[in-house]
């Protein structure tokens, strides 16, 4: 699917250019097992919908791809928004129209990290005028998700990874927000909490007049 997809490629970026950070092996089984466990719900959730006469994953005509769209928005029904995934995916023209769906089942799914990691990377490769504006949103969605990390007690460790390695480039790049290795560095670390030291810094840089 589109988004173990996306997700594997972005672990696998991680991995090739993480030459200060050594994966012990154990951390490798931790994201192989949180990748099993994510294809396995999915193809479970998807049995389900598909045993009860549910639509399919690709929606065929316009009557099923309204369907689709209506599901999500009120549902917040995965098994549809794969199906909307696949369809923009073969009409690319029309792909930036994802970017509203995902945030919905951002919204709607109380487990949304495999969605905060694909609102970013349709953001990423969008033509919206609005690009700046929804990368903020994206940056402010994957902060929020790195604050529940230790509620999981280790469930989902592959996200994290995924988020902390993106937002350590967003830092350092100094693209959509300032520049700053610090706060990267907080990230390759394995820090979650980044309104705590963004505050630190914050308060160093009125009391310095910049940031070192």
């Amino acid at each position: 699917m589109k988004r173990i997809a996306i997700l594997l490629s972005f672990f696998v970026v991680f991995i090739s250019c993480a030459n200060k950070v050594k994966v012990e092996e154990k951390g490798k089984q931790q994201v192989q097992v949180a990748v099993d466990s994510v294809l396995e719900k999915e193809e479970e959730e998807a049995e389900g919908h598909i045993s009860g006469g549910e639509e399919p994953y690709y929606p065929k005509t316009e009557e099923a791809l309204k369907r689709c769209q209506r599901r999500v928005r009120e549902e917040g029904d995965a098994i549809s928004y794969w199906g909307l995934e696949v369809y923009y995916e073969k009409n690319p023209h029309l792909e930036n129209e994802m970017i509203g769906y995902t945030e919905i089942m951002i919204k709607k799914k109380k487990r949304n990290e495999p969605y905060i990691m694909n609102y970013y990377e349709y953001i990423k490769k969008s033509n919206s005028g609005k690009k700046n504006e929804l990368m903020n949103r994206a940056i402010k969605y994957m902060k929020e998700m790195l604050k529940r990390e230790e509620e999981l007690e280790g469930e989902g460790d592959f996200y994290y990874i995924l988020t902390r390695y993106v937002l350590s480039n967003i830092y350092k790049e100094g693209t959509y927000v300032p520049r700053d290795t610090v706060i990267a560095e907080y990230l390759d670390a394995g820090g979650n909490n980044l309104d705590s030291i963004i505050r630190v810094r914050q308060v160093r840089q009125v009391k310095k007049g910049s940031l070192p």
